[in-house]
């Protein structure tokens, strides 16, 4: 049995009651019937240890242990019970040898099992399936027949020394059932107590200069030693190692010892020592030293993997539980691959991306605009089919670039939506990635304000989140603000704008504005300096429409998206001094478009105290890097004073 567990040890601990009025033979059918259907519920994975108990009142119930790696929800142990008729509980084991010695708790009382079976019972008192056991039942049963104690069962590589002439009494550990003497309490001399050297690897090595054990040490003097030190029969100390300093420091020469009846180059010797430590309390890695000493790992990684399906089990039953609705997965479905007749038009996509991958990721509007200055044909079998500025293309763009990326043909991080943003919280496993972290970027994330020395407050507004990156790209040089307004911008955007103006102190404020050529876009930087002025005081305010103007779409020979929309309230007047074709900020390439903003940027600004701000820059970043020399050597090469 002990190899059994030791190399495939059980998952799951179940009893096994019968419902009243119900006999042996219906019992036994019953049970039976219980664990077949967890079987067949489980895929046949499920393997199984019952042992049949009879209670003081000669009641019999079964004890099971179940081992079912690939986990046992709930509501598969409910349908089981209502399909048997039984009354059963099934719950995880968190402590293998424990749950072992549970079942065959009748050997505690030192008689084999066939005196507590009654003598009608004609069934079989253990009842394995055949992937449970390494030995057979049979050798178990003799084993258990021959016994003279729980040890010879459980543990049968443990030597136990025990005074045979005293009262013998049993108590438990961690390691196994074992018998000792009573507790008796003597006197020994200090220096004949041994530390056991397994203590200082696993625990923290005690310290005389340790105010934990200074304190102890003023309260022996005071009150003496209450409670006695434990050892083994070798005088190896189990617990009490911080005692044995502190009595040592409080002059004592003879202290209380309590003598537990095994060695210390017993099996069972390490075990009994964490055991004793359980209670106190210890620093996270001492727990972990404690958890490797004494781990199986055959068991472990069975546990490990037992609990990952217990664990998302749990889940869905909570989700079933509180009423929620579980939606169910359809029958496997898959993309079409990409065919001959679309390979040229994939092509062509392919080559847009390759020549703007400083951008990005760009967006799926960038890489229509890129295609209509030299269209594709859509399928190369048919002539007719040219890429055109419409909704059908846009959308058969969309759906050729979705299984490129699936099929592995196209990078992910080529292409973004930044129209359906996604949120995460950034998250470590424990301080010590925090830690490294935070230390490596020690003085490396200073930005000095280059615009501080400018006589006005400047930011960028953006129409259009497509936009954002080159955006980011141009304003990073400058180290700009910026705000994508997705349109009129919010009232909350604008207070957020007002407040960056009054924090810099300055009297002007500069506003350049990236939008589309239609209604809306004409009107937006109008109408948001208005807001600004007449709703957040900002009484000396100056817009500037960068791009796009009616200037660059004759210059750039951009192709209109459609015609300005009817239900605008802006239509009529754009027309009329327009006409009626629209534009969209997508239609300029990236590199176009960053290349618009820099210039515009640096047309506003006074260029020479701006290069001014930046020659400082150089000289701070000098400053930080003596002090983080110093705080190097500070804190002993915590922090690292060249990048990776």
């Amino acid at each position: 049995m002990q190899w059994s567990v030791a190399t495939a040890p059980p998952t799951h601990f179940a009893t096994i009651k019968p419902l009243a009025g119900a006999t042996d033979a219906e019992f036994s059918k019953a049970a039976s019937k219980f664990l077949r259907h967890l079987r067949k519920r489980t895929g046949g994975g499920l393997e199984y240890l019952l042992v049949n108990e009879w209670s003081a009142r000669g009641v019999r119930h079964a004890h099971v242990l179940l081992r079912a790696v690939d986990g046992l929800p709930r509501r598969v142990v409910r349908e089981a019970v209502s399909v048997a008729g039984v009354h059963a509980s099934v719950e995880p084991v968190r402590n293998v040898v424990g749950a072992v010695r549970y079942v065959f708790k009748d050997g505690r009382n030192l008689k084999p099992k066939a005196t507590v079976t009654p003598a009608s019972f004609r069934g079989k008192v253990f009842v394995a399936s055949r992937g449970f056991l390494v030995k057979s039942r049979r050798k178990i049963w003799s084993e258990i027949q021959a016994a003279r104690n729980v040890r010879n069962i459980m543990t049968t590589d443990e030597q136990v020394e025990s005074d045979a002439t005293a009262p013998r009494t049993r108590f438990r550990t961690l390691s196994g059932l074992v018998r000792s003497s009573p507790d008796t309490i003597k006197e020994l001399r200090l220096d004949t107590l041994i530390p056991a050297t397994v203590n200082d690897k696993v625990y923290k090595p005690v310290s005389p200069s340790d105010p934990a054990t200074l304190s102890l040490t003023d309260n022996i003097r005071k009150q003496g030693l209450l409670e006695p030190i434990v050892i083994t029969l070798d005088n190896v100390i189990l617990s009490g190692h911080r005692r044995r300093v502190a009595c040592k420091l409080a002059g004592l020469t003879h202290v209380k010892v309590r003598r537990h009846p095994i060695r210390s180059t017993d099996a069972g010797f390490l075990d009994l020592l964490v055991s004793f430590n359980d209670q106190r309390v210890k620093t996270v890695d001492e727990t972990i030293r404690e958890c490797v000493v004494t781990a199986d790992k055959t068991s472990a990684h069975a546990n490990l993997l037992a609990h990952r399906k217990a664990q998302a089990d749990r889940v869905h039953g909570r989700a079933e539980d509180a009423g929620l609705q579980l939606v169910a997965t359809k029958a496997a479905r898959k993309r079409a691959l990409v065919s001959s007749a679309k390979q040229p038009m994939l092509d062509a996509a392919v080559r847009v991306l390759d020549d703007n991958r400083d951008y990005w990721p760009l967006t799926l509007r960038q890489v229509h605009y890129r295609l209509l200055n030299n269209p594709p044909l859509r399928n190369a079998d048919k002539p007719n089919s040219r890429y055109a500025n419409n909704e059908k293309c846009y959308k058969d763009l969309s759906d050729l670039l979705s299984r490129a990326r699936i099929a592995g043909a196209v990078p992910w991080q080529a292409i973004h939506d930044p129209t359906r943003p996604q949120d995460s919280w950034e998250m470590w496993t424990s301080p010590g990635p925090y830690l490294r972290e935070q230390l490596d970027g020690f003085l490396r994330n200073y930005r000095r304000n280059l615009l501080q020395s400018q006589p006005a407050y400047f930011e960028v507004i953006g129409e259009k989140m497509t936009v954002g990156t080159v955006i980011e790209r141009a304003t990073s040089n400058f180290y700009m603000p910026s705000t994508i307004g997705r349109g009129y911008s919010s009232v909350d955007a604008r207070y957020q704008l007002a407040r960056r103006f009054k924090r810099s102190g300055k009297e002007q404020m500069v506003l350049l504005f990236l939008g589309d050529f239609d209604p809306e876009g004409e009107n937006i930087p109008e109408s948001f300096a208005s807001s600004m002025r007449d709703e957040f005081g900002v009484k000396n305010i100056t817009a500037v429409k960068v791009t796009l103007t009616s200037e660059q779409v004759r210059n750039l020979n951009l192709l209109p998206v459609m015609t300005a929309k009817k239900t605008s309230s802006r239509a009529a007047g754009f027309v009329a001094e327009h006409g009626n074709a629209v534009y969209e900020l997508e239609a300029i390439e990236p590199a176009g478009l960053e290349r618009i903003l820099c210039n515009a940027i640096e047309s506003m600004l006074d260029m020479n105290l701006f290069r001014g701000e930046q020659a400082r820059e150089v000289e701070d970043a000098a400053v930080l890097d003596e002090y983080r020399q110093r705080a190097a050597v500070a804190l002993g090469g915590v922090v690292r004073t060249t990048p990776d």
